[in-house]
């Protein structure tokens, strides 16, 4: 706990008035993308809520904050009455992992099996989609936002909603699904 502190301070520049509490958790592999080879992001999610769901059943603390980025618990602590804080670096669903999707390029979270399919790569972008608004959902239950700036992921630490951010990622998601959609068509229809 208190390297925490120390962390926070000369990272953030926050100073805490009053002592913290920090638990460990058992189920924290639940949330590592390792612990699963096909449908990881639906599968870390899960996970996630009963991450959270653990946390809270050793505690319930005036104030949850996050720093997974895995926002599916929020709801969880608000229900049981916490405020609820997050910092994201990096946003559970984020454009970039949609264009890779798009443009059907094999990567870490989209095997050749993906790329090679007209129909997976447009089942993907469903599933990422369908993901994307249920995130944001999930995401609006936090009162206090920071997230990491600049596409480079180099950039100034900037406050944001994590509403916007999801809404345009969902928006964002929308328009390339429908893209998408239209180019798997035309091709059925040849």
């Amino acid at each position: 706990a208190e390297q925490l502190v120390q962390d926070a301070s000369s990272r953030f520049n926050v100073k805490l008035r009053r002592p913290i509490e920090v638990l460990s958790l058992r189920r924290v592999q639940l949330i590592a993308p390792e612990a699963y080879t096909r449908f990881t992001l639906i599968r870390q999610a899960w996970g996630s809520l009963l991450l959270g769901l653990e946390a809270l059943r050793l505690m319930v603390p005036e104030v949850y904050i996050d720093t997974t980025g895995w926002a599916f618990p929020y709801p969880l602590a608000k229900l049981a009455g916490c405020k609820v804080a997050c910092y994201v670096h990096y946003p559970t669903v984020s454009a970039n992992m949609l264009g890779r999707v798009w443009s059907r390029q094999a990567m870490y979270n989209n095997d050749e099996a993906v790329t090679g399919s007209s129909l997976l790569s447009l089942l993907k972008l469903v599933y990422y989609q369908a993901f994307a608004v249920v995130y944001g959902l999930a995401g609006a239950c936090a009162g206090v936002y920071r997230a990491q700036g600049g596409s480079d992921g180099q950039g100034e630490r900037v406050g944001c909603r994590i509403r916007q951010l999801m809404a345009a990622t969902s928006r964002q998601l929308h328009r390339q699904l429908h893209k998408s959609s239209e180019s798997w068509c035309r091709r059925l229809d040849r």
